[in-house]
């Protein structure tokens, strides 16, 4: 009878340990989603009010925030991304610390200056070429300490930045941004000619690739897909 009753209490105490871990548990996910919304809502705050400012018409309340963590231990940072939710093209970074804001909005700014500048390069008439360029710039989580770990953030530039053809040149020649260029030809294109061609004025930190396709198929390419199908000729080197 004792037996049992020392078996029960044992049982009793373990259930009640059990109990305090799972609320112990419990409370510290919830003091994270607290501190994890928190960091979100003030980053809307931040591009809500900073914005606007630039960009009369853009709509930071439509955008989903969501904070970046440390990747070796998920440990929140103060960075805040937000994307879109009606134009996935569109998209924020803010740190909540610094207030720093990088955003998406000159992408098709930069992208028509880069078109312009390899149609020039190579000579090619744009109804023969659809250029992209993605541009990315890595950044400390801790802005505080510059050998911390990093990530590259691709597409954004800082809220503010005006440009223009001298910006333009000095984006490229300075390096800070690792840039891709995808390009795609029709059969009207020399290839030979773009294999030959010195490409210091694309920059020189990143990547160029060229796809060729046949005059029919051009007419369904759009640089801006994941996935091109089908050349019939490609080319790419290293931005030196």
């Amino acid at each position: 009878m004792k037996k049992n009753k020392k078996i029960v209490l044992a049982l009793l105490v373990m259930l009640v340990l059990a109990v305090i871990w799972i609320g112990f548990i419990a409370a510290r996910e919830l003091g994270e989603i607290r501190i994890k919304n928190g960091i979100e809502h003030t980053a809307r705050d931040i591009a809500e009010e900073a914005i606007p400012k630039y960009y009369p018409n853009a709509k930071p309340e439509f955008y989903d925030f969501d904070v970046i963590t440390y990747p070796e231990s998920s440990e929140l940072t103060d960075w805040v991304y937000g994307n879109n939710q009606e134009d996935i093209y569109e998209s924020i970074l803010v740190n909540t610390a610094t207030k720093e804001i990088y955003v998406s909005y000159e992408n098709d700014l930069i992208r028509s200056y880069a078109k312009e500048l390899v149609m020039d390069l190579y000579d090619i008439d744009e109804a023969d070429i659809d250029v992209d360029l993605s541009y990315g710039i890595t950044l400390p989580y801790d802005p505080d300490d510059p050998n911390s770990t990093s990530r590259l953030f691709n597409n954004m530039l800082p809220l503010g930045t005006v440009v223009d053809e001298e910006f333009f040149r000095s984006f490229l020649e300075e390096g800070e941004y690792e840039l891709f260029y995808l390009i795609a030809v029709d059969e009207n294109v020399d290839m030979d000619r773009i294999r030959k061609t010195d490409t210091g004025v694309l920059g020189h930190n990143g990547n160029i690739s060229v796809w060729q396709f046949s005059n029919e198929d051009f007419k369904n390419v759009d640089v801006k897909d994941v996935v091109l199908d089908d050349p019939i000729d490609t080319y790419s080197a290293e931005l030196k």
